[in-house]
């Protein structure tokens, strides 16, 4: 049943190509007023466009109810126990690949998005990770153990990513 009211709610599209061209135009609406595009900014954007997983479909073993916008700011923890009970601000969300939300969720460990210009912008690899706070390969590790499709060696480390 909640598979039938999601798919009559939800337009199924290649999540990550709508993704990246959202992206896309707001980085072009950004360089508006005279300032020019950066060329190696569009050139990403070619290549992501051109490069969209198979597994981005209706279909794909990643699909359900992503929320587009899944980070510690949108979680409602509660009072006194250490655990999630709410999740806000759902606009965003639609049918889609969900590690979209895992790695929008990693983001925290690997730049920091504090508005202080004065600040490092290492994330908690560079600056620490707070008390509380898993080390990133464990976090990955059971958010894999509680899901059907995914395994941990489908992750790219940082590391990797600077190799």
């Amino acid at each position: 049943m909640l598979s039938l009211i999601l798919h009559s709610r939800f337009k199924i599209l290649s999540f990550f190509l709508v993704q990246v061209e959202r992206w896309e135009m707001r980085y072009l609406s950004s360089t508006g007023e005279g300032k020019p595009a950066y060329p190696k900014m569009l050139d990403l954007a070619h290549l992501l466009k051109e490069h969209v997983p198979e597994e981005d479909s209706s279909a794909g073993p990643g699909t359900g109810l992503a929320h587009g916008d899944y980070r510690v700011d949108n979680l409602v923890f509660h009072r006194t126990e250490d655990r999630v009970i709410g999740i806000l601000d759902w606009e965003l969300s639609t049918l889609g690949n969900q590690m979209c939300d895992v790695a929008y969720s990693c983001l925290a460990y690997i730049i920091d998005a504090t508005p202080d210009e004065s600040t490092s912008y290492g994330g908690f690899e560079q600056t620490g990770i707070p008390r509380g706070i898993p080390q990133l390969e464990e976090y990955l590790a059971v958010y894999c153990c509680f899901s059907v499709n995914i395994k941990y060696s489908h992750f790219v480390t940082t590391d990797q990513l600077n190799e």
